[in-house]
């Protein structure tokens, strides 16, 4: 499971290295894919396995009280996901991808520490 949340990191890592040189890439994308249902499914679950994933590993991480917030974190946004409906999930990545757009070395840097985080935390 802790290769799992490795893995992890390090996909997050090479994203954001990704949108840091080349935000068109993860930006066209997300703009291709934003009215399909699909991305909206993705999201919500991606969120649930990661967040449970790191909840029962956090004991296993150097930063146990931070894995359990980011855990706590990204279940609470995947409810809030399922709750906010299809409409305004578009809305709010359509805004996001603009906000990514405009910033998207900060952007892509903090995904970067984000990744390189997880990666040190359970390696």
């Amino acid at each position: 499971m802790v290769a799992l949340i490795i893995f992890f990191g390090t996909i997050t890592f090479g994203t954001g290295f990704i949108l840091a040189l080349t935000p068109e890439r993860i930006c066209g994308f997300l703009r291709k894919h934003v009215d399909g249902l699909l991305l909206h499914v993705l999201n919500v679950a991606v969120r649930i396995v990661f967040g449970l994933l790191l909840l029962f590993q956090s004991s296993l991480s150097r930063f146990s009280l931070i894995t359990d917030i980011i855990a706590w974190f990204c279940i609470t946004i995947a409810l809030f996901l399922i709750v906010m409906g299809r409409e305004r999930f578009k809305r709010s990545i359509s805004w996001a991808i603009a906000l990514m757009e405009a910033h998207s070395r900060v952007a892509g840097s903090l995904v970067m520490i984000f990744g390189a985080f997880l990666i040190y935390a359970f390696a």
